[in-house]
C-alpha cells in the first residue's frame, strides 16, 4: 500500500512538472506582455509620388533593421514594408506597414497602422524625413517555428531620428 501511494505521488509530480515545463517560457494560451525596440533604415525607396495638392504617397518602401526585445518577442532582424500618405503642408498623414521578425528559431509577422505627426522634410521632399513621429496600433498576426501560433495587439511609437532612419517602441500583450 505504501509503495502504491509513493508511486502515485511520483506520477502526479512528474505529470505536473511536464505540464509546467511545456508551458514555461512561451506562455502558451496565456496572455503575456511584449516590449521591443526596433531600429531600422530604408533599403528600398519603393514608389514615391507627390500629387498636385501636396500629398506625398509612399508605396512598398522597404526598411531593414534590428529588434531588441525586452519581453515577449524575439531579438532578430526585421523587414518592414511601408505605405504612407502625408500632407506636406501640415506634416501629418497615415501610415501602414507589414513586418517580419526573423530569428534562428522562426519568424514573427504582423502589421503597424497609425498616424504621422510633426513630419519635417529636408531639401528633397521625396526621400528625406528629418523629423517627425508616428503613433498607432501593432498587431502580431502569427509566426513560424518556436513562434507558431503567436498573436497579439498593442501600440507603437515611432520617431524619425535621422534621414531615412527610425526608432520604434512597440508594447502590448500576446499569446501562443
Amino acid at each position: 500500500m505504501k509503495k502504491t501511494i509513493i508511486a502515485v505521488v511520483i506520477a502526479i509530480v512528474l505529470v505536473a512538472s511536464i505540464g509546467m515545463t511545456m508551458g514555461a517560457g512561451n506562455g502558451k494560451g496565456k496572455p503575456a506582455p511584449f516590449t521591443a525596440t526596433i531600429n531600422s533604415m530604408v533599403t528600398d525607396l519603393g514608389t514615391i509620388t507627390v500629387t498636385d495638392d501636396g500629398l506625398l504617397k509612399v508605396r512598398d518602401q522597404i526598411w531593414i533593421g534590428t529588434v531588441d526585445s525586452i519581453a515577449g518577442l524575439p531579438d532578430g532582424t526585421i523587414e518592414l514594408k511601408h505605405d504612407a500618405m502625408i500632407n506636406l503642408t501640415s506634416g501629418t498623414g497615415t501610415y501602414h506597414a507589414t513586418f517580419a521578425i526573423t530569428t534562428t528559431n522562426g519568424i514573427v509577422y504582423g502589421k503597424l497602422r497609425g498616424k504621422i505627426t510633426n513630419l519635417s522634410t529636408g531639401n528633397n521632399l521625396l526621400i528625406v524625413f528629418t523629423g517627425g513621429e508616428s503613433d498607432g496600433s501593432v498587431t502580431i498576426q502569427g509566426g513560424t517555428g518556436d513562434w507558431e501560433g503567436i498573436q497579439g495587439v498593442g501600440t507603437y511609437h515611432e520617431e524619425y531620428v535621422a534621414p531615412l532612419t527610425t526608432t520604434t517602441l512597440i508594447t502590448g500583450r500576446s499569446h501562443q
